[in-house]
């Protein structure tokens, strides 16, 4: 009876001090946090800043930096459009992804998105669309002046896409 009364008076001495001093505590960041990651184009005529912290992508065109855009989403590899109204991203080296996780999403001011997944990169994922496979997409060979992306995939196939802008 004793060791019940002296617990429950440690607790309820205990308890405010200890509120007490963690609320003065800073909070403690989220896992994995980064600084932001500035990405511009070739041409230097459109950057993105991925900032992990809101998350938040905000692209801005050089010749009207009023004309800036945001995506509430953070991607370490993104490519911009020489006009800065379309931003590709890629995504993650994944342990495992299905046919149908995207590794590319195309993003346009406008609102636009258009996805591209696995299933097209590996066509035979779509004959089981829902079991897990260790994949990557491969690697970024060339982005041209008409905004055209060509990437290798693991296996050593050329793929082509468009981030032309939608002027």
């Amino acid at each position: 009876m004793v060791n019940l009364l002296t617990r429950h008076l440690m607790v309820a001495v205990l308890a405010p001090v200890a509120a007490c001093c963690h609320a003065h505590l800073p909070p403690a960041p989220p896992p994995g946090t980064r600084e932001p990651v500035r990405t511009c184009n070739l041409a230097q005529t459109a950057c993105a800043v991925s900032d992990p912290r809101i998350p938040s992508i905000t692209i801005t065109p050089a010749r009207d930096p009023y004309a800036r855009w945001t995506l509430p989403l953070h991607a370490a590899h993104v490519l911009v459009s020489k006009g800065g109204g379309t931003l590709a991203v890629f995504a993650p080296p994944r342990m495992e992804a299905t046919a149908a996780t995207p590794f590319l999403t195309i993003y346009r001011r406008s609102g636009a998105k258009i996805e591209f997944d696995y299933g097209r990169l590996y066509p035979e994922l779509l004959k089981t669309p829902d079991t897990l496979f260790p994949l990557k997409w491969g690697s970024v060979v060339e982005v041209n002046d008409n905004d055209d992306i060509a990437i290798r995939s693991a296996r050593g196939e050329l793929f082509k896409f468009s981030m032309k802008d939608e002027d």
